[in-house]
């Protein structure tokens, strides 16, 4: 159970990480900077939280094994590349380093849930 719980924090890290990466881009970039920092960060955290939802209902029918992880992560990924992707074509106004440093606070979540656990 405490593995779970360690997924959800991580989760919730990545959505407080994006909400305050999407904080600083408005006040350098403006508004389009922080939707395109939302978008950048939600195309990541999204697509993590259906991966842990899944290994947690997985788990309790019982293991959740090696292949549904493996496969879960190979989504995961063509998830954010596909949302990336649709973003583009939809929102004319994205700002791309805005949608980098979206990117990059929800990836830090690890560590910052590492850090503060020890």
């Amino acid at each position: 159970m405490l593995a779970v719980s360690d997924m959800m924090r991580v989760s919730l890290a990545q959505y407080a990480l994006t909400l305050f990466a999407a904080l600083v881009s408005a006040l350098f970039f403006g508004a389009d900077g922080a939707a395109s920092a939302m978008i950048g960060g939600l195309a990541y955290a999204f697509p993590t939280s259906v991966l842990i939802a899944v290994i947690v209902m997985r788990k309790r029918r019982g293991n959740p094994g090696a292949y549904t992880v493996l496969v879960g992560e190979f989504v995961r990924i063509l998830a954010f590349a596909a949302v990336i992707g649709i973003a583009v074509g939809v929102y004319e106004d994205l700002h791309w380093p805005a949608v980098l440093i979206g990117i990059v606070a929800a990836v830090s979540s690890y560590f910052v849930i590492l850090f503060k656990k020890y």
